[in-house]
This record gives structure tokens, sequence and C-alpha cells, in this order.
């Protein structure tokens, strides 16, 4: 709404220019006009709200005129007090405005004033200001200011000041003039704040349609009984079905069925007033049958007597995720048998010599038996025992290639209940030949109480074999003293395995490096050994570290959990 050069109400022409000769008219002979602009001010603001953000600013003006200052000013305090914004202002021709935002704390003496809900009256400045108000006086000085009238107006949601500056004459300010301003600018000031109030939440909620409309993952607003009453586009895209379609069902119908029990449960939760956010990962249905997996975060909007009114549903499509992690996994799982094969192939001279032994006693039995029955007088009793032994060593060598080929191969099988001194003996049997071969002792240490753990077995036996050979080669270059030991035994609520080598150690700033990926201390590693072998201990529930001893060596530490 505009405001023109000069215009006629209330018995009297203003003018928007104001004369430093004309004189003010007193209070008690504007009582009519103060009644009618408060008469017209509360058809204008009450119970209606405005969308011209220039009609404070008239209303500004035209009180200004009638009051005969030269600038009136709506101030809000934020939130904590550091600053005053600028909300609305009208100043006459000529006159600066006030800058749009002013600290608190160049007013303190002020601010005080109209926190306390004081109204504040100075008729001739300087002379009418405190002592203790320096800052003000100075303000004043600097803009010219001649009187001030300051009223603060507590809202429902902030404090703000209608402030008036007079620059051309000294006013004063009667009781009775400043009573009607303090009820026009209760007036304006709640006008005004209802307004920007208004203003906010009609750009939250563009802001809010936007981003539902635009937003690249599914969002819905669900009612209480899980009816969706919105979607957007991308929950249409990543389920299948059109708008319509969708909002003649529910989440209910479209989530898998292994997984709608607990959402559910936290649904019927948040309905209860027991929680108001909740997220999980689930599985919906698509059109086409397919299982979509997804991230759900879901947030309940309440009315004030905190009664449910909907449900605003994030929900992000898992699928592209998903494959990239099976796709992980898979890597990581051929990385593993790959270093089980590379294992394994350093075991060839252990295993050439664990089925050496029973085939050769398979054989010597066998030609014992050939020898009795040529000799046409075998008993009962030497022949069954020479079998029983052709079959024992049979089955001993039958058990070393079970365990080679569980070794190499490439999936590891379900996880179980297993015994880690068992399957630290099953290592130390193979290994044991080949590393006294190289003049390297290995020896156990086991617990015999130990508890069982739940682990896959080929997993935890690639993890042994591991430390057990790595402890071997870090004593190559020694010329005595070349041991390795396995130690197992049971903590409060864990199992521990150690493999300790009397070696040279390992250089302390590389201690905490040793499990990154291809970071190696060899010549000729690749760095993925004790990598792999942590993914393994971490994927037990598990932790693993390493640590130089005092007297020597190094050892590494592998903590379980207990079945």
């Amino acid at each position: 709404m505009g405001l023109p050069q000069s215009w006629s109400g209330f018995g009297v022409t203003y003018a928007m220019g104001l004369d430093s000769s004309r004189r003010l008219i007193p209070a008690e002979d504007n009582a009519l006009a103060f009644d009618r602009l408060i008469l017209e001010l509360s058809e204008a603001f009450i119970g209606s709200s405005s969308n011209d953000p220039h009609l404070i600013d008239y209303w500004l003006a035209r009180l200004a005129v009638l009051v005969g200052v030269e600038r009136v000013t709506l101030w809000e305090l934020t939130r904590y007090g550091e600053q005053i914004l600028r909300c609305h202002t009208y100043v006459a021709s000529g006159v600066p405005e006030p800058p749009p935002v002013m600290p608190s704390q160049q007013f303190n003496w002020l601010m005080e004033q109209n926190r306390r809900g004081r109204i504040t009256a100075w008729a001739r400045m300087p002379d009418d200001v405190p002592a203790s108000a320096r800052a003000e006086r100075e303000y004043g000085l600097q803009i010219g200011s001649k009187s001030l009238l300051s009223i603060p107006i507590a809202t429902q949601r902030s404090l703000c000041v209608l402030a008036f500056v007079s620059l051309k004459d000294y006013r004063l300010w009667s009781a009775a003039v400043v009573e009607r301003l303090r009820l026009i600018s209760s007036l304006i000031a709640v006008a005004a704040v209802r307004d920007r109030v208004e203003f906010s939440l009609r750009e939250s909620e563009e802001r809010f349609r936007g981003a539902f409309e635009h937003s690249s993952i599914g969002i819905a607003l669900v009612t209480p009984a899980g009816r969706w009453i919105q979607v957007n586009a991308a929950l249409c895209r990543m389920l299948g079905y059109q708008e319509a379609e969708l909002l003649q069902g529910s989440f209910q119908r479209l989530t898998h069925s292994e997984d709608l029990a607990p959402n559910l449960a936290l649904f019927e939760r948040a309905l209860r007033g027991e929680i108001d956010h909740y997220e999980l990962h689930k599985r919906y249905v698509h059109k086409e049958g397919r299982i979509i997996p997804a991230y759900l975060t879901v947030s309940i909007v309440r009315d004030a007597e905190r009664r449910p009114l909907y449900f605003v549903s994030q929900i992000q499509d898992l699928t592209d995720r998903t494959a990239s992690q099976l796709e992980i996994a898979r890597l990581r799982m051929d990385l593993t048998h790959s270093a089980r094969l590379a294992l394994t192939g350093r075991l060839t001279a252990s295993l050439v010599h664990q089925l050496a032994q029973p085939v050769a006693a398979a054989q010597l039995n066998g030609e014992t038996c050939q020898r009795l029955l040529s000799e046409g007088t075998p008993t009962a009793p030497e022949l069954s025992k020479a079998v029983e032994d052709v079959v024992s060593s049979c089955q001993r060598a039958a058990d070393v290639i079970q365990n080679v080929r569980a070794l190499l191969r490439k999936e590891p099988g379900p996880r179980k209940t297993v015994s880690l001194n068992q399957l630290v003996t099953s290592i130390v049997e193979v290994t044991r030949h080949g590393l006294r071969a190289r003049n390297i002792h290995l020896d156990t240490d086991l617990d015999p109480g130990l508890p069982d753990i739940d682990g896959n077995p080929v997993e935890l036996q690639q993890v042994i074999l591991n430390l057990v050979l790595n402890a071997a080669e870090a004593l190559e270059p020694l010329p005595a003293r070349r041991d390795v030991v396995v130690r197992t035994r049971a903590t409060d609520g864990a199992i521990e395995m150690t493999v300790h080598d009397t070696g040279p150690g390992v250089n302390p700033s590389d201690l905490l490096r040793l499990f990154e990926p291809f970071y190696t201390t060899k010549l000729e590693g690749m760095g993925m050994g004790l990598p792999i072998c942590s993914e393994i201990v971490r994927s037990h529930g598990g932790n693993i570290r390493a640590e130089n001893d005092p007297a020597g060596g190094l050892t590494v530490l592998s903590v379980f959990q207990r079945a």
C-alpha cells in the first residue's frame, strides 16, 4: 500500500515532510485522532494477516506524522538478546534510516529498561539522559536526536521495542500520549511478529514442498493407521507404483513379511507416545515382486496435546549399496581364499611328510598281510591287527587331505562351536615337520580347560597358520634360539591365543601399522596376511594386536568371545 505525499484524516491535514516551524498539537487535542487510529489498526490487524510487506511501514508513517516525529522504528531482540533487528521503520524525507542490525551491548542501559518492561521517555536530549547511559547519550548526539520515546512490547515469541525519535523539536511525552502509543505499539508489534511467523511458516512449507517433490529419496506422509496420504515421485519410482495406487494402500501391504513385525512394534510405540522418531533397515516388495532393501527414517507429528496427527517417512533405496556390499564381500572372500592358497603352497614340504608317514605305514602293513598270506599260516588276530593298522594309516592320510581341501575351499562354510585348542593342534601337526627341517622349534602351551568359541574353523585355522608361519619367517636370520610358542588361556569372558617368537621383534613405529593393508616389513611381502587375519578375528567379534616382548621377540595376541 503506497502512502501519498499528503492526505487528510481525523479532521487534520498531514504532510509527509515535517516543517520545523510547525507546532505540535497537544495530545489532549489529538485524543479523537488517536482513538480513530487505534480503531483502524484493530480492523486492519486483529484476526487477519497481511500479504503486503509494506502495510506496517504505512501505519508507522501515519503514526509518526500524528505524533510529530521524524523516525519511528520497530525493533526486535534476537533469541539470546545479543542483537536488535530492525523489523520496520518510517523516516521523514531526508532522514537516514537506522542500521538493520545493531548490537544490544551498545545500548546496555536502554536494553535493561526494555527487558524490565519500562518505558523510556526523554523530552530533552542529552539533558534527560542518565549519566549511566553513556552509549545512549553518544548515539543520540551522533544522530542529532532531541527527544526519544522507547516502548517495549513483550509478545509470545519475542521482545519488541517501538522507538519514536524526534530530530527537529523537543517533545514532551505526556502520560496520555504515552498510554495511547503503548496500546498502538502493542497492536503493531503483535501484527508484525504474526506476519513474520506466518511468512516463515509459508517459506517453511514451500521449502518442505520443494524438498518433498524433488527429493532423490522416497518420502511419504502416513496416517496413524498406516495409510499413505502423500507420496513423492521418488517413492513411486522405487516401488514401481503410480501415486494413485500407493494412496489406496498402506505401508504394511508393501512391507516384506519378515520385517513387518519389528516395523509395527516401533510404529505402535510412537503412537503410544513412547518415542517420536525411529529408524530401521527393512525390505519393501516392488510391484514386480522383487525385494527392495531400504533404510527407513520416521518422525511423528503431534498436535498441541501430543495426539498423533501423521508420520513423515523417509525411505532410502539401498539396492545399489547392497549390491556394492555383496561385491565387496565377494572380493574379500576371493582375497582370503588366495591367501589360503598361498599359505598352502608354503606347506608343501610339511604336507609331503604328513602324507608320507601314514602311506608308508599302510604300505608296510599291507606287505605284512601279503607275507602272512603267502606263508599259508596266517592267524586271524595277526591279519586283523595288520588290516586295522592299514585302515588307521589311511584315515590319517585322509585327515591330512581333508584339512588341505578345507583350506583350499573358496567358501569357508558355516560357523559352529569349535575348540581353539584342537584347531591349534591341527595346524601344529601340519607345520611342525617343515619348521623342524628349518631348525625352528614349534611348541604349544594350551589351557586344558579352555572353553569353546563360535567360529568358522577354516578361517580360524587360516589365522593360526598365518601367524605361525610369520613367526617362523622372523626367525630365519637368527643362528640360534629359534622358538615359536602358541599359547591359549581363558580370561573373564574371553579366550586369548598368543603366538610368540624369539626373533628380533618389530620397530615400535611399525607396530600400529602391521595390520594395515599393503604394509609390510618383509622385502618380498605383499602386506595382506596380517590384515586378513585382523579382518577374520574382528568378524568373529574379537580383536588382535602385536607387541614386542621385553625379553625379546614379538607376541601377537588374538582375543575371542566365549561361545
